[in-house]
């Protein structure tokens, strides 16, 4: 593997995702051996992922109020929730251990101003965890593509969302802004004084069985070699496992 965890790995299942990034904080947490600061920037109306016996404070920011509210009322698990657009919310500089964002920057229009404060609020040797849509991928390509009423219709009926596009609901619109594609993101993250660990692809999602997936998979692989390799359809979304390096750029 790369030193500079560049090389993109698979991950075998959703489960799996989960369990890389788990691990990720759980080792941190050890590590540090104290109570842990997370951060979740554009938190929803969830936690995905399972930190029992992790001793952590959690803050969520999001710029839907209604999945703020939901996210309080139902879910109960935020320490501190702040409405607010990541691009422009005052936090305290280098006071969270983990950053964690995931399905959130393709809708953010500067989504390079998103992660320098992601930078800036992440204390030295902090984790920042992201998971995105990978914009150079036959997916990303069409949901680019298509207007917003075809995401929205896609979320109605093929994930039974009756209140999809609804305020608090998902999908949003996307922006796609060029620094979250990979060839973009690893460099930008470096200029950050970020490394990067490693890189997770969801290729498990291509080998679902059915009708309905097999003629989707067929018309990934056809737009895949329209394109003459400048779009992938062996994946769709990456895990990107990063670290914050103790110097920053203006200590170099």
């Amino acid at each position: 593997m790369n030193p500079s965890g560049s090389d993109l790995q698979q991950a075998s299942s959703h489960q799996h995702t989960h369990q890389l990034q788990s691990d990720a904080i759980r080792a941190l947490a050890k590590r540090l051996g104290r109570q842990l600061s997370i951060l979740e920037a554009g938190c929803g109306q969830c936690w995905p992922l399972d930190l029992t016996g992790v001793d952590f404070k959690l803050t969520g920011v999001d710029l839907d109020a209604v999945a703020l509210e939901l996210r309080r009322s139902n879910a109960q698990d935020l320490d501190v929730a702040i409405c607010g657009d990541l691009c422009s919310v005052e936090l305290p500089e280098a006071s969270f251990d983990v950053v964690f964002s995931s399905f959130v920057l393709e809708h953010v229009p500067r989504a390079d101003l998103a992660l320098e404060n992601f930078v800036k609020w992440l204390n030295p040797g902090g984790l920042l965890i992201l998971r995105l849509p990978e914009r150079k991928t036959v997916h990303g390509f069409y949901t680019r593509v298509l207007p917003f009423w075809a995401h929205v219709l896609y979320y109605r009926y093929a994930h039974h969302s009756p209140f999809a596009g609804q305020p608090g609901y998902a999908p949003y619109p996307t922006c796609y802004h060029p620094v979250i594609a990979r060839d973009r993101l690893l460099p930008f993250l470096a200029s950050q004084s970020v490394m990067c660990l490693s890189c997770y692809g969801d290729g498990f999602r291509r080998d679902r069985l059915g009708f309905t997936k097999k003629v989707i998979r067929g018309i990934a692989r056809l737009t895949s070699m329209s394109s003459l390799g400048g779009l992938t359809a062996e994946y769709k979304d990456i895990l990107y496992i990063a670290v914050k390096n103790d110097a920053s750029p203006a200590q170099n």
